[in-house]
């Protein structure tokens, strides 16, 4: 017998249960103009399928996305770890604004199945409470760090994100500009650190000016240790082995660390270490554009640190001048990017995050026979 066709969903109100899960995904894969509708319905699908496995696709930030069979029951013992820490109730209302195709939506659903949550479903766009009524109340949310960048400065969407009892922010670490403005907020927010491989998040961490800052805190189950490089391992009790990171981290204890930066992101130059998000955290507040740090070979370095910013035509000279005076008063010197590059559309994945090899790869072939 099919144990997973006697789920039922709650969606804006409505219970599907059964069979009548099974006539949703059908109705939703019909939306022919709507993606995030047919993924919501494939999720469906497979979720109540006699199989005891599933396929989540990665998303790409580090890597080409690739497709990765995980167990059902892991995705529950996963959803469980979140449910009880937020004492998450039945017939509260979980707000879906991510897209199922990828974890963070599919772990949304999942949530909503098992503690028996309302789900309120909008398009997963930048601006996902524009679609909400004022008067709709939202107990627990899961959103990623451009769509709480685009509420913010909203007036109206402010005010509401403000009065949402939880909110969750995943996808990459946020910038402290924006955990400033956060804080400001005087909501209750909380940054995660997770991925695919581990179904979501395995750690929190609550944005407050009285809490360390970057410290993260393992879920029940799930504890910590390092590689060799310095890099995260994560053990988690749902998991069928440990998931090595190339996440760099100061481990404080089994249950706690710090994050430092991607592994593959580091920057040699003339020996010095340099940590691309070290830099960027701190330049966040003030720069308003998308930007992120990366490097060119160099012979006598080995590399050098470059800025990019997502920008839409040349900059003249008088901001290249405000934008390397920043640089001089934020950064060490032996840290500072040595040259700033602008282009009009950085790559990203579907989840928000820069592909920083891609963007940097690319104004390289638009801009080849230029002296750099």
């Amino acid at each position: 017998m099919n144990p997973w066709i006697s789920f039922s969903l709650t969606l804006n109100g409505k219970t599907y249960a059964n069979g009548q899960l099974v006539e949703l995904a059908n109705e939703l894969n019909k939306a022919l103009h709507k993606n995030w509708q047919r993924h919501l319905g494939n999720f469906i699908k497979s979720w109540i399928s006699d199989s005891d496995e599933i396929s989540v696709q990665t998303s790409g930030s580090t890597g080409k996305p690739k497709l990765i069979r995980v167990k059902k029951s892991s995705m529950l013992a996963s959803a469980a770890n979140t449910c009880q820490f937020f004492h998450l109730q039945p017939n509260q209302n979980a707000l879906l604004c991510l897209d199922t195709e990828y974890i963070s939506g599919m772990m949304m659903v999942v949530r909503a199945m098992l503690a028996k949550l309302n789900l309120i479903v909008v398009p997963p766009s930048k601006s996902p409470l524009k679609f909400l009524a004022d008067s709709q109340k939202i107990h627990f949310a899961s959103m990623v760090g451009a769509q709480i960048h685009h509420s913010l400065i909203d007036e109206t969407c402010r005010k509401f994100l403000n009065r949402m009892d939880t909110v969750i922010i995943g996808g990459s670490s946020i910038s402290s500009y924006l955990e400033i403005e956060l804080i400001k907020s005087e909501g209750n927010f909380w940054c995660t650190y997770g991925m695919t491989e581990t179904l979501s998040h395995v750690a929190l961490r609550k944005i407050s000016p009285h809490l360390p800052p970057n410290e993260y805190t393992a879920l029940p189950g799930v504890h910590f240790d390092l590689d060799p490089r310095g890099c995260l391992i994560i053990h988690a009790n749902y998991l069928p082995e440990p998931v090595i990171t190339n996440d760099l981290v100061k481990l404080l204890d089994s249950s706690h660390f710090q994050w430092l930066g991607r592994w593959d992101f580091v920057i040699n130059s003339g020996g010095i270490k340099i940590y691309p998000e070290e830099l960027e955290n701190a330049l966040s507040p003030y720069f308003h554009y998308p930007f992120f740090i990366t490097s060119l070979s160099d012979e006598i370095k080995g590399e050098i640190p470059v800025l990019m910013v997502e920008y839409d035509h040349t900059p003249d000279e008088k901001t290249m001048n405000e934008w390397n005076k920043i640089l001089s008063s934020v950064i060490p010197s032996k840290k500072k990017p040595q040259l700033i590059f602008t282009y009009p559309h950085f790559i990203y994945t579907s989840t928000g995050k820069i592909k920083r090899n891609q963007t940097l790869r690319q104004y390289l072939e638009k801009n080849h026979g230029k002296d750099f």
